[in-house]
């Protein structure tokens, strides 16, 4: 209790009162989640808030035991408050091991993105609210916590597909300037050495918001929206990079999605999340599928805690476990944009939360390198681009 009291104190101007419910209760959008497990319908549930910093009235924290018998079978009362468990964000930001890093040099969301050498690659995005696309391309080295200006996308790409093959990076489909154009065929590699761009043999079909994977000297294309965005395609489309001429198709992805995490972990591909259509307010999807190459099957596994999009950005591995980032989450009248990171373990296949982002984004552009995440732009909430990079080591 003394470091909860002793953290509330360095929250200036910021003053929290203690809510406890009854564990039916769901949680208001107007209260912190803690990081932590979160309290299920057997351990009950709490919530923090936190009032505006413009608000000259506070309510002082109230950390008075509360006394109400929450009726949780095989429940000590004294645990039935489990105090600090839930904090607002100022306190978040003191406990959290997320690190502000040099800002991207603009603010953009839905950027491609890749780590090669390890330097995060962002390319393209949304640049306003006006869902401005732009060709610049940028690369952020940890090491030297630095940002270069590299040359610009051919066409000002975002929702593409995006896989490495050493000094190359491919991007295949997407779509081309404002979200409302049609979805493109066009498949395009950047060479890191030379910092040069070329294109490369386009889809079968115009495709946005799928999935591009390396998986052996195959790329594999999964699934995204149709040229018209009116229709989700589950088709399943690869190339042989070694001697290959044209993309074959493959077994297609059951619950066709865009906007999905895509990657690939012990010769295995992930598909994870995603929306339908253009729907992110209520058909975020929980479906997770792994691909087995070997028997050109699609298997479905553990679902995601809730429907998620908008972690095409964000998805990588670390220990052989697979991380997704921030994203959108069903609601109205607008979508959730989420702070969450969530952790799938392969062995027990399980999802668990990891400490949270500092801030919600949907898009950022998240990767692992040297072990630690590195999460920079996105957007905080619909069409408003960011410039903040975070780093974590957890």
């Amino acid at each position: 209790m003394k470091s909860l009291q002793k953290l509330a104190i360095l929250c200036v101007g910021v003053a929290l009162a203690t809510i406890f419910q009854s564990y039916t209760a769901t949680g208001s959008t107007k209260y912190i989640r803690e990081i932590f497990k979160p309290y299920n319908s057997t351990d009950g549930s709490q919530w923090v808030h936190q009032d505006s910093p413009n608000n000259k009235t506070h309510t002082p924290l109230d950390i008075t035991p509360n006394f109400r018998d929450r009726n949780c079978a095989g429940i000590e009362s004294s645990q039935n408050t489990p105090l600090p468990v839930t904090y607002p964000t100022c306190i978040s930001q003191i406990l959290s091991p997320w690190s502000t890093a040099a800002p991207s040099p603009i603010a953009r969301s839905e950027a491609n993105n890749a780590v090669v050498n390890n330097k995060l690659y962002v390319f393209g995005g949304y640049i306003n609210s006006s869902f401005q696309a732009t060709t610049r391309s940028d690369v952020y080295d940890p090491a030297t916590n630095t940002w270069m200006q590299l040359a610009n996308l051919p066409q000002p790409i975002t929702h593409a597909g995006v896989a490495v093959d050493g000094d190359t990076i491919y991007f295949a489909g997407g779509y081309i300037g404002a979200p409302s154009n049609p979805s493109t065929a066009k498949v395009f590699k950047y060479n890191v050495t030379t910092n040069t761009w070329s294109q490369f043999r386009a889809l079968p079909a115009p495709r946005g918001a799928g999935g591009l994977v390396l998986l052996g000297r195959e790329l594999h294309f999964i699934s995204g929206i149709n040229y018209n965005k009116n229709a989700d395609k589950g088709d399943h489309w690869v190339f042989n990079l070694d001697g290959g001429t044209s993309w074959i198709s493959k077994a297609p992805l059951p619950n066709p999605r865009n906007h999905f995490g895509y990657t690939v972990n012990d010769g295995k591909i992930y598909v994870i999340g995603g929306q339908h259509v253009l729907d992110e307010w209520r058909k975020n999807q929980s479906d997770v599928h792994i691909y087995e190459p070997s028997s050109n099957t699609w298997t479905k596994i553990a679902s995601l805690p809730m429907g998620r999009s908008h972690t095409h950005t964000s998805t990588f591995v670390k220990d052989g476990r697979i991380v997704i980032v921030g994203g959108r989450a069903n609601g109205l009248p607008t979508p959730k944009t989420l702070t969450d990171v969530t952790q799938y373990d392969p062995l027990l296949n399980t999802w668990l939360e990891l400490s949270p982002l500092p801030e919600p984004r949907q898009a950022i552009a998240a990767q692992l390198i040297n072990d630690q995440f590195v999460a920079t732009t996105g957007s905080a909430s619909g069409p408003n681009p960011q410039t903040t990079t975070w780093i974590s080591s957890q």
